[in-house]
């Protein structure tokens, strides 16, 4: 996850990108769904909605099982976690 812009870009659209080497993921060209030649968008992005995430991980265990496999994200907005299911057979890649 990153944090987004807060300045002449306006704010929100901080994004969870899935890191390939070599790959550009437009900062500053480019947030959230703006597209560009030869530059990648996030696999999700908070829109509108400002998170301000400070960390992330996805929780492998087994001692809570609803939450096993899913994606969470530490929220400093709202100091809150938020959980994320990945769907990698829908073309979005997450629900």
């Amino acid at each position: 996850m990153e944090h987004s812009p807060s300045s002449w870009r306006g704010t929100a659209h901080d994004e969870d990108n899935m890191i390939i080497p070599g790959t550009n993921y437009g900062w500053p060209d480019i947030i959230g769904d703006e597209t560009a030649e030869g530059l990648e968008n996030p696999i999700l992005h908070t829109v509108d909605d400002t998170w301000a995430p400070s960390g992330s991980e996805f929780y492998l265990a087994d001692k809570i099982p609803q939450w096993t496999g899913k994606y969470f994200v530490t929220i400093l907005r709202g100091n809150h976690l938020h959980g994320i299911d990945f769907d990698l057979e829908n073309e979005d890649n997450f629900a």
